[in-house]
């Protein structure tokens, strides 16, 4: 077992229980009986108490941030192989649920995007505009979200920007810092060293840019969702990059009649 893959605290913990042995051997080996001895078993105590505390506070089973983010990969550029293939050349853009019961939809067009009838009984089009049509990836989370967070949509840029703010920092703790901003149709979101960069890393290296905006990844996709839904209006994401550690991605929102 490699260190390095231990809970820190519990490493921490396995220090100070090995420190507390040193101390009170030390303390039987002098034999010396004086204030120094009286010392060394108190400084051994305490080490174990503290010991005891590091192992109490230890998380019981912690995931590598590194292995979740690898998870989507493979399944997003595959949709985006598929929808190349398929001559399909616009991004994704998020269509709001068509009330209760419903789910929102990525559609993907085969160019410049129009809203598509509202059938979702087949992922692709029967009669223009062509395109294909699927649940989002990040429908799973948006569905979380709602049933066990009591999240709701509500048509409020205030609102909105302090939900995806509060869902990237406590709710899902992608970032420690999270800033999401509004202005001429644009929604901005900087995710402060977020946790799963690896998958846009990943991505990227085997892939064109341009996939994350083809399909998106789970947590993106989530974003759009709870913009469309929020604001009932179709959005795409404009772009996304990266910076030493931080996601940045661009929601547009779309004034389609």
């Amino acid at each position: 077992m490699k260190w390095r893959n231990l809970d820190i605290q519990i490493v921490n913990g396995l220090l100070l229980f090995i420190a507390a042995a040193v101390l009170i051997s030390m303390s039987f080996i002098t034999h010396r009986g004086d204030l120094s001895t009286a010392a060394l078993i108190v400084s051994g105590v305490g080490c174990f108490l503290l010991g005891v505390v590091m192992f109490a506070i230890s998380g019981g089973e912690r995931i590598n941030p590194r292995l979740v983010s690898l998870l989507p990969v493979q399944a997003s550029i595959n949709i985006c192989r598929i929808t190349g293939d398929l001559g399909l050349k616009g991004t994704a853009h998020l269509i709001p649920s068509a009330g209760e019961g419903t789910t929102p939809m990525q559609f993907n067009p085969v160019g410049v995007f129009s809203l598509p009838p509202d059938s979702r009984d087949s992922s692709f089009s029967v009669s223009a505009p062509w395109g294909m049509t699927i649940i989002p990836s990040g429908y799973p989370l948006l569905k979380e979200l709602q049933q066990r967070y009591d999240w709701s949509p509500v048509q409020d840029i205030g609102h909105l920007t302090t939900g995806i703010k509060e869902v990237s920092e406590d709710v899902y703790q992608f970032t420690r810092l999270a800033t999401v901003t509004f202005k001429e149709s644009l929604l901005t979101i900087v995710l402060k060293d977020f946790r799963y960069i690896d998958c846009c890393k990943e991505i990227s290296a085997s892939s064109a840019p341009v996939c994350c905006r083809i399909n998106p990844c789970p947590v993106c996709s989530l974003f759009a969702c709870m913009v469309s839904e929020s604001m009932r209006k179709p959005c795409t994401i404009e772009y996304i990059s990266q910076e030493k550690g931080d996601l940045i991605v661009g929601i547009r929102v779309l004034d389609t009649p």
